[in-house]
This record gives structure tokens, sequence and C-alpha cells, in this order.
């Protein structure tokens, strides 16, 4: 199906901007004329709606909370008065703004899932309309996930294909391909304009080069373009980074290690893919942008790799002999359950915290904190088969946490802000500090770390949406 494009100034202004808010705008109403336009409309924008009535939604929100969180901030008309004149606007979704900013401000702490924006009053919800071409509604809603739909049964696939047989191009050695632009509009036979985006790619059967295709969604090309980018770095760069891939070597002591993530050939291999995605891999536009930066990364690449190199070797090597101690001890306890059960829980947590591809997971950063991480699992395994006892107790008051980070990762949605994405990881390594702090402490955390620090964070989150 095709939709006329007229774009309104919402569309332009969210396309150039994505700080933009809906503020600028009077109406309670969001019309998009094109289902591709759908995309660039950041969603928590529409849940600020106009100046005039931003004060009205704010005290019904506060007066549908949970009587918990209401009473504390009574009288409401003076706690939205201060919210309307300090409270920053549009940077972040309503909810998460307000739980921040009364936290901040009054030191109340609201979880942002407990502001009722679902039981608002359809008045004080934008609504969000896609028109086709003769002006026809042809999808709605007052909820911002309208804007997250899958559109592709919107999108007319037999035009994108036949625009992208004639824009793509294969066999992509270097960038000879002129300077790309953010997004590209084509124009169907019916007159209808559709917003495309182009970006490289790596396909697994295109070795030694890559493709320059259209994407329909900012969203698939944001995920492709700068793994294409990289690639194309590897291609065109091959001769130069001959050298690099020399240094790259897994010594032979350490090929039992590396049978564990599929071989030393293997090991090797994701270990330059990783390096390179580690200089190269950037969301780059122009041949002017991909030469320099060839330029400025070059005389790098020697002391980049070796960084990688020296830390993924100390990660296999803690690996290994974490490995051998957990089967010494299940071989040596072979006919005690509890403590096999035991053992295999914390070979489970090891495979967790070092899966295959635990190079392109972890920064250099983090991988020399990996090794700290992976010594403790050898070290509480130890420690527990002299006290099993004080070990689960232990553990009792880990697992409070654990689930709760699970938790957490299992709510996260494309709808999650970027900035609780980043808190949640951070969790991840407090946690794993934490694990020090109760079963390893001589190996000392890197911070001070307790439940309440653990608690303080996990509602840092819950304010976050």
């Amino acid at each position: 199906m095709a939709f006329a494009l007229t774009v309104p100034l919402l569309a332009i202004a969210a396309r150039r901007n994505p700080e933009w808010s809906l503020d600028v705008f009077v109406s309670r109403q969001v019309v998009l004329y094109s289902a591709t336009l759908m995309g660039v409309v950041p969603p928590e924008s529409t849940e600020w709606m106009v100046p005039g009535l931003l004060a009205q939604k704010i005290t019904t929100l506060i007066k549908g909370l949970p009587k918990e969180y209401r009473k504390k901030l009574v009288p409401v008309a003076g706690a939205v008065a201060v919210i309307m004149a300090e409270m920053p606007r549009g940077k972040s979704s309503l909810p998460a703004a307000l739980s921040r900013f009364i936290f901040d401000r009054f030191g109340i702490d609201i979880p942002a899932a407990a502001w009722p924006l679902k039981e608002l009053p359809d008045y004080l919800r934008m609504r969000i309309s896609l028109a086709g071409p003769k002006g026809e509604e042809l999808l709605s809603g007052r909820d911002p996930a309208v804007l997250r739909q899958n559109l592709s049964r919107a999108v007319d696939a037999d035009f994108f294909e036949t625009v992208n047989s004639g824009y793509e191009k294969k066999g992509i050695k270097r960038w000879d391909f002129g300077d790309l632009p953010d997004a590209m509009e084509f124009i169907d036979k019916n007159k209808t304009v559709w917003v495309f985006y182009p970006g490289l790619e790596k396909k697994g059967d295109e070795e030694g080069s890559v493709s320059l295709r259209l994407f329909a969604s900012r969203d698939k090309a944001m995920a492709s373009h700068p793994q294409g980018v990289a690639a194309l770095y590897g291609v065109y760069l091959s001769k130069e980074l001959k050298f690099l891939k020399k240094i790259l070597k897994i010594p032979p002591e350490l090929k039992p290690a590396a049978d564990y993530f599929g071989g030393l050939k293997k090991l090797e291999s994701r270990l330059y893919g990783s390096v390179l995605g580690d200089a190269f891999r950037r969301n780059i536009h122009t041949a002017k942008d991909f030469r320099d930066h060839a330029r400025t990364m070059l005389p790098q690449m020697l002391a980049i790799g070796q960084e990688k190199l020296d830390a993924a070797l100390t990660v296999l090597d803690a690996y290994y002999s974490t490995r051998r101690i957990l089967f010494n001890l299940e071989q040596a306890h072979r006919r005690n359950s509890a403590v096999l059960v035991f053992l295999e829980g914390l070979r489970q947590e090891l495979f967790r915290l070092v899966p295959e591809n635990f190079l392109d997971l972890y920064a250099n950063d983090k991988l020399i904190q990996i090794v700290r991480y992976v010594r403790t699992i050898s070290i509480r395994a130890q420690k527990g088969l002299a006290d099993l006892a004080k070990d689960q107790k232990r553990a009792v008051e880990l697992n409070v946490y654990q689930e709760k980070l699970e938790a957490l990762l299992i709510s996260l949605s494309p709808a999650t802000s970027a900035e609780k994405r980043r808190a949640v990881e951070e969790l991840f390594w407090l946690l794993e500090e934490y694990k020090i702090s109760l079963f390893a402490q001589e190996l000392k955390t890197l911070m001070p770390v307790s439940k309440k620090r653990l608690d303080a964070k996990i509602r840092e989150i819950e304010r976050l949406a």
C-alpha cells in the first residue's frame, strides 16, 4: 500500500533534529502522511503534549499515582507549580523526567512505571494518525507505541525491491560510490514519495567485499551500516593490515583454552574482527571521512591489536584455569550430589560470563575486569567446598539482586531509553563487584559495593523509562 507524502513541519523538524519536541505545536493531533516518516518521530515527544495542557496533564498524573506516592506530593497544585517552573522539558520521556525531577527536588522516589499514562483521558493524550494518499486514515491511536509498530505490511514491497535493485551495488572493495545522504526520496507511479535509507551491508557469503543497498527503515540502516564500514576498511586496507594479523596469534600453550571457543583459527579470526570493529565500526557517510579515519587509525593499529590480544589472553588463561579447577573438584566429589549441583551452577555462571562471542561483547577495559570475575568463580568454588552452608547463605543475598537484574533485562524493549539500558548494564557490573565482596574479598572491589548501593541503583533504574 502506498502513502502520499505531504511533508508537514512536524516531520521536517523530527528528521532534522533528534532533540525535537512536540512542545512547538498547538494541535492535539499528529498526522503523518507517509509510513516511512513514523520511524523518525520520537514517541516520547508525544507524551509532552502542548504547553497549555502540560500542567493539567501532570496534575492528572500525580492524582492517579498510587497512594503511597500521591500523599507525598500534596498540595498537588504546589508540586505542579514547582515542576512547571523548574523541570527541564523534552529531553526524555515524561514519566522519566517527572521521576528524576521529583526525586532530585523533593526526595520522593517514584518509579517511572508508576505514572498512569494509559489511564489519562483522551484529551490529554496526543492522537497519532497515519493518512493515505487521499487523506484517508489508515492507522491511528493515542499510545506512542503506534510509532514503533512494524509497518512492513504498509510499505510497497514491490516498489522497494524495484528501487533497491536499481540502487544496490555489490562487490564493493573501496569507497568509490560517492557520499551517502542520510535518506533518499523516491516517487512511485502514483506520485507517492517514499523515504529510504542507504547503507553498507556485509553478508557472510560476500568475502572480500561489501554491498551498498537501501533499507526501508533508519533503524535497520543504522544496525547494518557501521558494520559494513568496518568490513570495507578490512578489504580496502588489507595490505596495510597484514602486520596486524601476524601479531594476533594465540600461543600454542593456550590451545586447550582456545578449543572451548572453536579452536585457534576461529578464535584468531574473531580477534581480528573484533580489533577491526573497535577501530573502524563508524557511521561514516563521506569518502573524505572514510579516508581521513583510515589515515588516523592506521598508525595506531599495532597498539590497538596488541592491547586487545593481551586482554584476550588473560581472559583465556583465567577461563581455562577455572574450568580445570571446577573439573578437578567435580571429580574429587563425584559422589556428593549437593557439591555437584553447586559446581554446575558455577560452571553455568562461567559460561554466561565468557560466552563464545566474548571478544565482541566486551571492550578492552571490561575484558581486564572479566579476569577478576572469572577468578572469583574459582575462589568461590574452593571456599564453598570448605563451608557450603556459608556460601549458600550468601548466595541467597545475591540471588535477590540477580533475579532483579534478570527482570530488568526481560523488561527492556525497543521503547526503552538508551539511558535506562546503560543503567541496567552498570547494574550488571556492580553485581559482579558485589560477588567479589561476598566470595573473593582478597581480590578487592573497584569501588565500595553493598546492598544499600545496589538498592539505590535499582531505584534509579526504576525511575527511568
